[in-house]
């Protein structure tokens, strides 16, 4: 379908036809098939481990940063737990939490994208988001990128159609949700510049003869802040302000100063990494620059990639899964940018200039191997996609050594490893100030090995499993488990371990 001729994103129910509902539905089922087919399988990611172990330890009545050492701002880890407390404690919980934001990341992408351009554009930005390898991944495992995203791009959703309608509530309803995302992520401040920018140009776009006029833009501003500081007030008093704030806060600062890697060069390789591995989001890319002139709220979309993409070149340590919150903002810009040259292919064709003159034929002819090009790309895109959610691999190192685990031990018997997944998939406890042990809390020194011993006492562990080497960083923790447990075994490439009770592996 082609988008709405005047451009304005306006649609009415009497618009809605029935190859628009085809199209949304079939583009909305495939989302729902790639989000939530397999899910409930072990995943090995580490941090996916400690949060899932976290709120595991919060269902057995720990309490987040009082006992529970927490890294993330306060509402993530309570979205694990309350998921967890709907579909039991398992992975499927957490992945299902997980799927579901990203499917809200999907429908509110296209409804940014559908008030700017109309169905087309809507459905375009929808799809690359759909198709983008990094943001499948990611919405399928336990991890706060993806559901801080969801919150940001609701967020901006209300922030746009506020530019339009000037309405307060949204623009309060867009703050709240913006603040939720810095509570389930700091990722999120990335995105509320974006939100004053929208300020300035709803005042701007509505003042008369051009000339701003002060008091609304000082009122909503103003609305703004008071909505967000809140919102974000309320959650620190919750948990305690201080203990939110040295663990979710100044503890991102003690990690850029612990890692000493050079950054700009690590930076550089995990964002080409994270494009190399999207080729349609880099070929959307071009649209997007058209995209962001199409429309007057296009220095808002703009303002917003470059704030988000200035804070990723700035955030240190940098992973992949962090540039997850990079994709909307393109895939709307990437949505307008195709309705226009869309629309200009279509006047191009119906004009019949293209059959009367070379070069516009040339142009036209270029224009449609683009079309095909691209449609090729997201064909093979979506094969890879589908794929890659049907074949899964069950069975690992990980679980052999739950399994392990759970044959030496009690129900109730608490042990230390360095890989809470494991943990987790065994159904055991861990002493809830090392439900995170993680190499940058070690080498940022909110770890040390006298914590750990004296939580692992604390809690009586029958048996230590050393298996992801971030324990071993400890050398004094290495010793204490050579003289308190009798038992000891290597399980190869460095995975050491030692127990109360005889092993029951091989050495």
């Amino acid at each position: 379908m082609n988008p709405q001729p005047e451009a304005k994103g306006q649609f009415s129910r009497s618009s809605i036809t029935w190859p628009i509902i085809f199209v949304t539905v079939v583009l909305a089922v495939f989302a729902i098939f790639l989000l939530y087919a397999n899910l409930g399988h072990y995943d090995d990611d580490y941090d996916s481990g400690v949060y899932l172990e976290s709120a595991r330890m919060m269902l057995r009545g720990s309490h987040l940063y009082a006992t529970i050492f927490d890294s993330q701002p306060p509402l993530w880890l309570p979205l694990v737990y309350y998921s967890m407390r709907l579909f039991g404690m398992s992975f499927l919980s957490g992945q299902l939490l997980s799927a579901t934001m990203g499917l809200i990341v999907i429908a509110t992408t296209g409804l940014i994208a559908l008030q700017l351009s109309g169905w087309t554009g809507g459905w375009v930005a929808a799809a690359i988001v759909i198709l983008s390898p990094m943001e499948l991944e990611w919405s399928r495992a336990v991890s706060p990128e993806v559901p801080a995203s969801a919150f940001a791009v609701a967020g901006m959703a209300f922030a746009i159609r506020y530019t339009r309608s000037g309405g307060r509530i949204g623009l309060s309803l867009a703050s709240a949700l913006i603040a939720a995302s810095v509570l389930v992520k700091l990722l999120g401040l990335f995105t509320l510049p974006a939100l004053f920018l929208a300020i300035g140009f709803r005042c701007w776009m509505t003042s008369v003869g051009k000339r701003l006029s002060w008091l609304p833009l000082i009122t909503d501003a103003i609305l703004a802040i008071g909505t967000f500081g809140i919102v974000i007030l309320c959650a620190f008093l919750v948990f305690g302000p201080s203990r939110v704030w040295h663990q979710a806060v100044e503890f991102h600062w003690a990690a850029r100063s612990a890692i000493t890697s050079d950054t700009m060069p690590r930076t550089s390789t995990v964002i080409a990494q994270f494009f190399a591995h999207d080729w349609l989001l880099v070929a959307a890319s071009m649209f997007a620059v058209l995209g962001v002139v199409s429309v007057p709220e296009g220095i808002v979309l703009a303002g917003w990639i470059t704030f988000t993409l200035t804070g990723i070149l700035f955030h240190h340590p940098l992973f992949s899964h962090h540039l997850v919150v990079l994709v909307p903002p393109v895939a709307i810009a990437a949505g307008l940018g195709w309705c226009r040259f869309w629309n200009r292919l279509s006047r191009w064709v119906n004009s019949g200039r293209a059959c009367r003159e070379g070069r516009e034929f040339a142009t036209a002819g270029l224009a449609i191997l683009t079309v095909i090009s691209l449609s090729a790309l997201a064909a093979r895109q979506a094969a890879w996609q589908i794929n890659s959610v049907l074949h899964i691999a069950t069975d690992s190192a990980d679980l052999k050594s739950a399994q392990l685990i759970v044959s030496m031990t009690g129900k109730n018997s608490a042990i230390l490893t360095d890989a809470q997944g494991i943990a987790f998939a065994a159904g055991r406890d861990m002493p809830p100030q090392l439900s995170d042990t993680s190499f940058v809390r070690i080498a940022s020194g909110y770890l040390t090995a006298a914590q750990v011993i004296a939580a692992a006492e604390q809690s009586d562990v029958q048996l230590f499993l050393l298996w992801s080497g971030r324990l071993a960083l400890l050398p004094e923790v290495l010793r204490w488990a050579e003289w308190r447990f009798p038992y000891h075994a290597s399980l190869g490439k460095g995975r050491e371990i030692y127990s109360m009770s005889p092993l029951t592996c091989s050495s």
